[in-house]
């Protein structure tokens, strides 16, 4: 369900800068790139999927 999520967010800021794509391509390329890397960190915050929060979840759950 999250990726679902973030392609559907990915794909809409594709869709918003379309136009903007066809006169400047690398530019468009550079932006959605660094938008998919802060995308993709704001969800690894979000869903604490860092692999430190994961050690430690997997640890509680081996002490239960």
């Amino acid at each position: 369900m999250e990726e679902t999520a973030q392609m559907g967010l990915v794909n809409f800021m594709n869709a918003a800068i379309g136009d903007f794509a066809s006169e400047n391509s690398d530019r468009v390329a550079i932006l959605t790139n660094a938008i998919d890397a802060h995308i993709e960190c704001w969800f690894l915050q979000v869903l604490q999927l860092d692999a430190r929060t994961l050690r430690l979840e997997a640890l509680e759950i081996k002490d239960e």
